[in-house]
Formats: C-alpha cells, sequence, structure tokens
C-alpha cells in the first residue's frame, strides 16, 4: 500500500481525474494545480498502480485547518486509504500550528460519517441545502476535531 505524500502541481491532472470519478460534477486540473501553487493548501495523495488510490485537499488558515475534500478511487475503496489519509493530517496538524480540523459531509453519507466519528471529530453543526444538484438538496453536516 502506498504512503500518504505531499503533492505537486504535476499531479494537478491525476486529481482531476480521481474526483471526477468520485464526485459529480468533479473539479478541473486548474482547480487543483492553483490549490497546489498556493501556500496555504496541502494536498496529499495516495499511489496505487500509476495512478490516485485516494487523495485529500486541506486549507490552512489562521490556526485551523479544513479539509476540502478526500476522495478514493471506486477500485480502492474500504482499504483504509481515507484513514491513512485522515491520519496522516492528524499527525501532521502540530508542524502546521493547527489547533482545530474542520470538515463538512453529506447528510447521507453514512460511511464518511462513520469514519470522522471513529477519528475523534464531533458535529458541530448543519448547513440546510448546502449540497445541490438538479434534483436535490442535502444539508451538509460540520464536524470538528480539537487537536
Amino acid at each position: 500500500m502506498g504512503k500518504p505524500r505531499l503533492l505537486e502541481v504535476g499531479d494537478a491532472a491525476g486529481l482531476a481525474a480521481l474526483h471526477c470519478e468520485a464526485f459529480q460534477p468533479g473539479w478541473a486540473a486548474d482547480v487543483f494545480a492553483a490549490w497546489l501553487e498556493d501556500g496555504r493548501y496541502r494536498l496529499i495523495g495516495i499511489d496505487a498502480d500509476d495512478r490516485f488510490a485516494a487523495m485529500l485537499v486541506l486549507r490552512v488558515v489562521a490556526g485551523e485547518a479544513e479539509i476540502i475534500t478526500i476522495a478514493t478511487s471506486a477500485k480502492k475503496r474500504r482499504r483504509g486509504h481515507a484513514r491513512r489519509l485522515l491520519n496522516h493530517v492528524i499527525a501532521m496538524a502540530p508542524t502546521e500550528d493547527v489547533a482545530s480540523l474542520w470538515l463538512e459531509v453529506s447528510e447521507d453519507n453514512e460511511a464518511a460519517q462513520a469514519l470522522y466519528k471513529s477519528s475523534g471529530f464531533t458535529v458541530a453543526g448543519r448547513r440546510e441545502g448546502y449540497y445541490r444538484t438538479e434534483n436535490r438538496c442535502r444539508d451538509a453536516v460540520l464536524y470538528r476535531r480539537n487537536l
């Protein structure tokens, strides 16, 4: 199994491909490239079979960090990649002077919510109608973990 590693601008296309596989609509490579060039973001990935098995985007600002997204390849799910990425971020938090870690997740994503709860996150709020598609609106559940 691959280890989490910090990503570089050259990884943007692979990140976009993985995000488009995991989410509809997915984000384009130029979004990831901009984040990779911006000092507030840390993009971390796990490689497998010449592509990304999983990735995480983290924004660090003023002693707090927000997980923008976590994505795992459909073929690589249920193998602990997302947990390893979370553990990596939690372990690196002191070097980033991060006191708390935030994220939001769709109310219907039970697997992700179970992962976050088992990783020490607690519910901190809700954003009504945050996730919108053509046919549906779902609330976002806001999670926080103090570090």
